[in-house]
């Protein structure tokens, strides 16, 4: 697996956000998310690099650790083009221009109060952390996966004892065909960050040389 370390160098505060782990009513940024197409407020980017193509006020640097398998998973990282205007503890909604939220990032959560003698590299880091992303993201899948499963079997036993309930049971079926694709994605990243892991832990005494670019 090939892995890009994309650094975003931005005006407006769009960092994709999840749920925090142990404070459910609260956010962290997520460095792992498939970044979208982002209309931002502010007219210019900032200067000395080439656009950022998710994020139109952004400049972005690239890290990348190739390989010949044609497959990436991307981390993300997000800092301010110039010092905010102001700060803010709302950290569900994207803010005004200028503003800052006061987020940590997943993987500071994830590391917090961990000692590694000696320390690995960025790389083995970075992979260490998706991987224990993905095993905390496999529970969860299954059990919606599972909660999907029973309901569409309750609304087609309904239907069977003449209750009419064609459409809950359409509705049923879509529902379990998109929780059984989201558990198929979990799945995937837990074996794609597993096999990733594994890469850096060999090439940990022998490193792998890295690209910079600008893209």
């Amino acid at each position: 697996m090939c892995l890009k370390i994309v650094t975003h160098t931005m005006v407006c505060d769009v960092r994709p956000v999840i749920r925090h782990p142990s404070h459910p009513t609260s956010h962290i940024i997520d460095p792992f998310a498939v970044l979208q197409d982002i209309d931002c407020v502010a007219a210019s980017k900032p200067g000395g690099g080439l656009q950022c193509p998710a994020h139109k006020c952004c400049q972005s640097t690239v890290r990348s650790f190739l390989c010949d398998c044609g497959k990436i998973v991307g981390y993300h990282r997000y800092i301010p083009a110039k010092t905010p205007c102001a700060y803010t503890i709302e950290t569900a909604s994207v803010p005004s221009p200028g503003v800052w939220r006061k987020l940590e990032s997943l993987d500071e959560v994830s590391s917090s109060g961990v000692q590694a003698q000696p320390a690995p590299s960025e790389e083995l880091q970075i992979a260490r952390l998706g991987f224990q992303h993905a095993v905390a993201q496999l529970g969860p899948a299954a059990k919606s996966l599972e909660a999907a499963s029973r309901k569409k079997n309750l609304k087609e036993q309904n239907l069977k004892n003449g209750a009419p309930y064609e459409k809950q049971v359409q509705a049923a079926h879509k529902e379990l065909e998109r929780m059984a694709t989201e558990a198929l994605e979990v799945q995937t990243a837990y074996y794609t960050w597993i096999h990733m892991m594994e890469i850096f832990e060999q090439l940990e005494h022998g490193k792998t040389s890295a690209v910079e670019m600008e893209a």
